[in-house]
């Protein structure tokens, strides 16, 4: 008898990990699938996909590098978002439904597979381009989206992160995170 409840707590416990990964990696799917067909709609110089971050990056730094000669003793924080505020103006709809889409897949993973998350949130940072990565960093500076700083340096969400252009911003915005989100 006990031997049947020790086998069928395992055949539980596999179908519980079994029905997350494949809610997982559906989710996951979906969000590359959107991010592959956003699209700024520039008919002069159309952009879609990982393509359109380099745009979203251009903007970032422009508000960025303006915010920081205007604002007379800036703290990181309200520097980062005012900047991630004024660019969600001209980019609210696209960027708000991938972000969204991107923190629902973090957040499951997070919330669903504690032991493993990391495993499965470094496969979500894997698949996320460098122009990707630095949108990723000032949306974490972001009151919108309050639980984003402290999961970019809970699983070092930058890591992989060639963040040269962050670093020639005016004030070191880069120390904003913790080393770990760069781990």
């Amino acid at each position: 008898m006990e031997g049947q409840e020790k086998q069928l707590s395992l055949q539980r416990e596999t179908m519980q990990r079994q029905q997350f990964e494949a809610t997982f990696f559906q989710m996951l799917n979906y969000f590359i699938a959107y991010r592959n067909e956003m699209d700024i709609g520039d008919k002069n110089r159309p952009k879609k996909g990982t393509a359109m971050f380099e745009s979203f990056n251009a903007n970032l730094h422009y508000f960025y590098s303006e915010e920081y000669r205007i604002i007379t003793s800036p703290s990181f924080q309200s520097i980062l978002n005012t900047t991630w505020e004024r660019f969600r103006q001209s980019s609210a709809t696209i960027i708000d439904l991938y972000f969204g889409l991107l923190l629902r897949v973090i957040r499951y993973a997070h919330s669903k597979a504690p032991q493993e998350a990391e495993m499965y949130i470094h496969i979500v940072r894997d698949s996320l381009t460098n122009e990707e990565l630095s949108v990723l960093f000032f949306a974490g500076a972001s009151k919108r989206y309050e639980d984003l700083k402290g999961l970019i340096e809970r699983y070092g969400l930058l890591r992989n992160h060639d963040n040269h252009k962050i670093v020639q911003l005016p004030g070191g915005p880069h120390n904003f995170y913790e080393r770990k989100a760069y781990r």
